[in-house]
């Protein structure tokens, strides 16, 4: 489906966390199950969160300001982490052509040793920042579950902090973190594309001064070349928005 290491790996994850960009790549059996999947899993969210609220209201019922804080804190997630899921399958085909023309650009620099190094980076980073994020979560509940008095059910509450915390966090910095890496490919397109206008203009210059003609077919043909890469760039970058504008 994509060459692109970085795209790879964000496809990935976000599969992992119940974000199915890709869904259009599927089959019809396969679309079936991730629609059930993403039913099923906003379900379960929604429960786990009432069932976390009724026992937090249990324990905070004398302090209405932060039940309240806590309820809405709660309603935010839950919104955020059903819009992403939902926001993916329906913007499938929005990504696909996301997909298909960073692929064209990715073909005309794929000998380019500088932007494949920046991937790699890019690829590389991504990873680090999601397994160092799910580390310090895990940590971090390791620890509650030792010191937490609040809950006498330990399996309960092992439940709800892996979907509170762990689910809840890693999906949305996920989000943020995906956002963050197509942006900088995207903006490493449109700094190539710069480049290459410089170098059209520094190459029809000098033609011009030596006394050659404009409609010389190789300054017609970098022309050209520089006009698809722009239109390439226009339509990737009009998906980005229609696949992210909603929920970052």
């Amino acid at each position: 489906m994509c060459d692109i290491k970085p795209i790879k790996t964000i496809i990935f994850v976000e599969n992992m966390l119940c974000i199915y960009r890709n869904y259009i790549f599927y089959g019809e059996n396969a679309k079936r199950i991730r629609i059930l999947r993403i039913t099923v899993e906003i379900i379960l969210y929604a429960a786990v969160s009432v069932i976390g609220l009724i026992i937090l209201y249990n324990h905070f019922h004398n302090n209405l300001g932060t039940v309240l804080i806590i309820y809405l804190i709660n309603i935010l997630f839950l919104g955020y982490s059903t819009l992403c899921m939902i926001n993916g399958m329906r913007h499938s085909n929005y990504f696909k052509e996301f997909v298909d023309t960073f692929e064209k650009l990715h073909r005309n620099f794929d000998n380019d040793i500088t932007y494949n190094k920046s991937l790699n980076f890019l690829n590389l980073l991504f990873i680090l920042a999601s397994t160092t994020y799910f580390v310090m979560i895990s940590l971090e509940l390791t620890i509650d579950k030792i010191n937490q008095k609040l809950f006498n059910q330990a399996i309960f509450f092992g439940i709800l902090v892996i979907w509170e915390k762990i689910i809840r966090w890693y999906r949305m910095i996920s989000e943020y973190l995906v956002y963050c890496v197509l942006v900088t490919i995207l903006h490493n397109f449109f700094k190539r594309f710069n480049e290459n206008l410089d170098k059209t203009q520094k190459i029809l210059h000098e033609n011009i001064i030596n006394g050659g003609d404009m409609s010389y077919r190789i300054n017609l043909k970098i022309i050209e070349e520089s006009t698809e890469m722009y239109t390439i760039l226009v339509v990737n970058s009009k998906a980005f928005r229609k696949c992210f504008g909603e929920q970052v």
